[in-house]
């Protein structure tokens, strides 16, 4: 009965992972529009370069890093989540 209701709760828990699914496909989402404020970001900084004070030059190229890492951040949230998924799926089919 013990080894029922253990069987029942673990694989309750690996199901579960399905619940995570669309959050990760919301960050893949993010990840994109990071990548499309990225190069907005850059194209807007190369096409009025000559214009900007190195003040200016400093601040967008911080932008620039800034949104480098975040996209890192959502990747590596994204590697980390697929990781736990697949070690659940090989748990759940016995591997």
């Amino acid at each position: 009965m013990l080894k029922r209701l253990e069987a029942v709760i673990a694989g309750t828990l690996i199901a579960s992972r399905w619940l995570m699914a669309p959050l990760y496909l919301g960050l893949i989402a993010v990840l994109l529009v990071v990548v499309v404020a990225f190069f907005r970001e850059l194209a807007h900084m190369v096409m009025d370069f000559d214009s900007f004070s190195t003040d200016w030059v400093i601040l967008a190229t911080l932008k620039l890093i800034d949104l480098v890492l975040v996209g890192n951040l959502v990747l590596v949230m994204i590697f980390a989540g697929s990781a736990r998924w697949g070690r659940a799926s090989a748990q759940s089919a016995g591997i």
